[in-house]
């Protein structure tokens, strides 16, 4: 076990090494885009109903401020997925 993760610290810090400090490298992960969207559905669609929950059937002003609360976390992770696609159609026409 030890071992093991000697090996995955190992990994991180080649690739780390290679990406960032030497810009050598890109890191491309060919499942990104079919576990990304497994990922969003995770989050965004329990958050889409988490929030009509709170907004049409809890009702108060409390649930109102959560509801928004997702809402700007939900904006936010799409965003920053939206950066990270952008990011990554740049780095494929290279």
């Amino acid at each position: 076990m030890l071992f093991r993760f000697f090996c995955w610290v190992f990994d991180v810090i080649t690739t780390y090494n290679a990406v960032v400090v030497l810009r050598a490298a890109v890191e491309m992960n060919p499942l990104g885009w079919p576990l990304g969207v497994v990922g969003a559905l995770l989050f965004y669609v329990p958050a889409l109903v988490f929030t009509y929950l709170l907004l049409f059937r809890v009702g108060n002003r409390l649930a109102s401020w959560v509801a928004v609360l997702i809402t700007v976390l939900a904006l936010f992770f799409g965003v920053m997925n939206l950066g990270a696609g952008l990011h990554n159609l740049a780095v494929m026409r290279m």
